[in-house]
C-alpha cells in the first residue's frame, strides 16, 4: 500500500517519553446480505485484540471499537477523526482492521498495476455496477494514509503508530474451501474511469524524511494478490489468521523484542495457520515493539469469582498460555503460608475455571493470588468437515470413521475437508492442498486405515510445527547455508525464505550462551512426514555425540539436497540437558514403550503424538528448564 512507501525515520528506541496508549479496533464480519460479501468472524478478532491490549496496559476507556453496522464508510471515518483529535504528543496508537479487502482501479496513475488497495466498510457492496455502484464507499489506501500521516505528525517522533490489516485484496488462482477475507473481483474497469470520490481536505502521503513524525509499523495478513484465510483459536472459534498469530506472539513476549523479531514469530505461526499466505510487514524492524518488556503472558493472577459448586474463576486464560489441564496454586493474602491447589478445567481468552483439589472453601471476603505451577499444552484438535453428499453411503462411513459430528459437516472454518470427486476420495486442507487421495474402488479396509493415518500425521505435524518452549538456560542459533553440492566447503549464501528444489544446504548450530546442551534437529515436511536430521543415525552417530559447550559450533559434514514435496518446511532445533533418543520413537511410531518411564518430558510428548487417539488429549507442557526449541521456516519451490 502506498501509505507505507514513505521514508521512515530511524530512531534508537520507541517511547522514550511517556504518553497515553490509544487503540481503535474496526471489525466488519456480518456484512449485509444484499452486498454479496460472505460473512467472516471479525467479532472474534475484536475480542482477541481488545483483551491483549488490556493486558498490555491499555486503558479500556482508551480502546475504541466499532463493528458491523457501525463500521460504515462514514462510521470508520468518524472513528478515525475522533482518534486523531484525541491523541497528543508522545502517544502510542494501535489501529486494527478486520474485514474484507478489495482492489480498486487506480485514479491518479501512481500504481504500477493500475490498482489501489482498499478496506471494505459495512456499506460497500462486492460488485461493480457501472452508474449504480462504483466503489464510492470503499476506503482507499491514500485516504487511510492521509489520516495516519496526520496522527504521525501530531504525536511526533517519540510516539508510535501500529497499523494491522487482517484483510486481503485478491486471490488469483486460489482454490481452497476455507473461509477467506477478500475477493478476486476488482472494483472498476481497468479501461474506463470510475466516479469514486476521495475524502475532502486530506493530504497525500508525504516523505517522513526531515519531519517530526512518529514511526509507523504496519502488519498485513497477506500480500496484495493472496486471499487471507481464517483459522481457529484455542477455543475452537474462527478468527483471522493474522489477528490470532499477532496477539499470540504479543501475549508470549516476556522480554524486549524488536518489530523484526515479532514479525518473524508471526510468520512462523502463520506458516502452519495459513501456509499459502505471506504476511507482510513494513517499518523499521530493529525498533522495539511497544513496551515489549511488559508481557500479556503472565504466570500470576487473581481469583476474580467464586462459584456455587466450589470452583473459582481466575483472570488468566489462553492468552496467558493457560489451557485445561494446567495446575495452579492459590494463596490467601491474609494467610500466605496456606496454599490451595487446583486444576484448570475450562479456559477462555482471559479467564479460566479452576476446580480445587483441597477440601478448603474459599472466602469471598478474602483476596486470593494465583500462580501457574504446571502448564498444559492446548489439546490436539483438528476440525474436519465432510463435504460428501449426504445421500451417498460414503458420507456416513466417513462420519463414523473420523468421528465427525454431522452438524459440523458444513463448517467452512474447518481445517480439513473430505471431498468426493469422480470416485476419488480426497482430504483437502482449507487452502486447497491435498493431504490424501484414493480411488474409492480400491479395497475399503486399506484406504480406511490410510485415511486415519493421514489425519494422525497431520495432527502430529501441526502440533510440532507450532510447538515452542523457550528456556533462559540456552542461547543457540540455527543457520542454513547454500553450498556447492560437490564441495560442501564452498558456501554460496545463506538460505532465505524460499529455496529451490535441487539446492544443497549445510546446517550450522552455534552456542552463544553460557550453558552447554545436547541438540537434535527435527524436519517436518510439507506432506507431514517427520525426519530426524541430527543425530545422523544412518551415519553411525549417536545422540550422545551432539553436545555443544558455550562458544562452540557444529556444521554438518555432508550436503543435504532439497527435494520434493514443495511447500512450507519446518525445522525444529531441540536443546536439552540430556541426549534425546528420538529416532527410536520415529522408527517404532511411538509403539516402543520399553523404558518409557525414563523418557524425558519431550520424548514422552513426542511418543504420545504417534498414538491414534491423540485428538483432544491433554499433553503436559515441558518444564521450561528442561527443554528449548528453536524453529526455522522456509518454503520449498520448484
Amino acid at each position: 500500500m502506498k501509505i507505507f512507501s514513505v521514508i521512515l525515520l530511524l530512531f534508537t528506541s520507541f517511547f522514550t517519553a511517556i504518553g497515553e496508549k490509544y487503540a481503535l479496533i474496526i471489525a466488519v464480519g456480518d456484512y449485509p446480505e444484499e452486498g454479496h460479501w460472505p460473512d467472516i468472524s471479525s467479532q472474534n478478532d475484536l475480542n482477541h485484540v481488545k483483551y491483549t491490549l488490556l493486558r498490555l496496559g491499555f486503558s479500556e476507556s482508551n480502546i475504541a471499537t466499532i463493528s458491523d453496522t457501525q463500521a460504515t464508510r462514514q462510521g470508520i471515518i468518524n472513528a478515525l477523526i475522533l482518534l486523531r483529535d484525541k491523541i497528543s504528543t508522545d502517544d502510542q496508537v494501535y489501529i486494527h482492521f478486520s474485514g474484507h479487502g478489495q482492489q480498486v482501479v487506480d485514479q491518479n496513475g501512481d500504481e504500477i498495476d493500475r490498482l489501489d488497495e482498499a478496506i471494505v466498510p459495512y456499506d460497500s457492496p462486492l460488485d461493480y455496477v457501472e452508474g449504480v455502484y462504483e466503489g464510492q464507499n470503499l476506503i482507499r489506501d491514500e485516504e487511510l494514509g492521509a489520516f495516519i500521516d496526520e496522527m504521525r505528525r501530531k504525536i511526533g517522533s517519540n510516539g508510535q503508530i501500529i497499523l494491522v490489516l487482517d484483510s486481503c485484496h485478491s486471490g488469483t488462482g486460489t482454490r481452497g474451501m476455507g473461509k477467506a477475507r477478500g475477493t478476486f473481483k476488482i472494483m472498476g474497469k481497468l479501461q474506463g474511469q470510475s466516479n469514486i470520490h476521495t475524502l475532502e481536505n486530506t493530504e497525500s502521503t508525504e516523505s517522513a524524511e526531515g519531519l517530526n513524525m512518529a514511526p509507523l509499523a504496519a502488519f498485513f495478513g497477506s500480500s496484495p494478490r493472496e486471499l487471507n484465510y481464517e483459522t481457529k483459536d484455542d477455543q475452537g472459534l474462527p478468527v483471522g489468521s493474522l489477528t490470532f498469530a499477532l496477539t499470540s506472539v504479543i501475549s508470549e513476549l516476556n522480554s524486549e523484542a524488536s518489530f523484526e523479531e515479532v514479525f518473524q514469530r508471526v510468520k512462523q505461526k502463520m506458516s502452519y495457520l495459513a501456509p499459502r499466505q505471506n504476511p507482510q510487514f513494513e517499518g523499521i524492524g530493529d525498533l522495539l515493539f511497544l513496551e515489549s518488556g511488559k508481557s500479556a503472558h503472565s504466570h500470576e493472577g487473581k481469583v476474580i469469582a467464586l462459584q456455587t459448586n466450589g470452583n473459582c474463576v481466575i483472570d488468566l486464560g489462553t492468552l496467558s498460555g493457560v489451557f485445561p489441564g494446567s495446575q495452579v496454586e492459590i494463596s490467601d493474602d491474609d494467610k500466605p503460608q496456606s496454599i490451595i491447589h487446583g486444576d484448570v478445567i475450562h479456559a477462555g481468552l482471559n479467564t479460566a475455571e479452576v476446580v480445587l483439589k483441597d477440601s478448603i472453601a474459599l472466602d469471598k471476603t478474602h483476596y486470593y493470588n494465583v500462580k501457574i505451577t504446571q502448564y498444559s499444552e492446548n489439546p490436539v484438535t483438528i476440525s474436519i468437515a465432510n463435504k460428501i453428499d449426504k445421500s451417498d453411503n460414503l458420507h456416513q462411513v466417513i462420519n463414523k470413521l473420523l468421528d465427525i459430528v454431522p452438524s459440523r459437516g458444513a463448517d467452512d472454518n474447518s481445517e480439513i475437508f473430505v471431498l468426493l470427486e469422480q470416485k476419488k476420495l480426497i482430504l483437502q486442507k482449507k487452502d486447497g492442498t491435498n493431504i490424501f487421495e484414493t480411488d474409492t474402488e480400491n479395497d475399503t479396509s486399506a484406504w480406511q486405515n490410510d485415511i486415519k493415518e493421514s489425519i494422525r500425521a497431520y495432527e502430529q505435524s501441526q502440533f510440532l510445527r507450532k510447538y515452542e518452549n523457550h528456556s533462559d538456560r540456552f542461547d543457540f542459533e540455527l543457520k542454513m547455508h547454500v553450498v556447492d553440492c560437490n564441495n560442501i566447503s564452498n558456501i554460496l549464501n545463506v538460505v532465505g525464505d524460499e529455496i529451490h528444489i535441487g539446492t544443497c544446504v549445510q546446517f550450522e548450530v552455534i552456542n552463544h550462551g553460557i550453558a552447554g546442551a545436547y541438540f537434535s534437529i527435527l524436519d517436518i515436511q510439507p506432506d507431514n512426514l517427520i525426519n530426524l536430521v541430527i543425530p545422523s543415525i544412518e551415519l553411525g552417530h549417536t545422540p550422545d555425540e551432539y553436545f555443544l559447550e558455550p562458544g562452540q559450533s557444529y556444521k554438518t559434514s555432508f550436503p543435504i539436497e532439497i527435494a520434493q514435496p514443495v511447500g512450507v518446511e519446518t525445522l525444529k532445533l531441540v536443546l536439552s540437558p540430556q541426549p534425546l533418543h528420538l529416532q527410536k520413537i520415529i522408527a517404532s511410531k511411538g509403539r516402543n514403550t520399553r523404558g518409557v518411564e525414563s523418557y524425558s518430558s519431550f520424548e514422552k510428548m513426542f511418543s504420545d503424538l504417534y498414538k491414534t487417539n491423540t485428538r483432544g488429549a491433554r499433553i503436559k507442557k515441558n518444564r521450561v528448564e528442561d527443554i528449548s526449541v528453536i524453529s526455522k521456516i522456509f518454503r520449498i519451490i520448484i
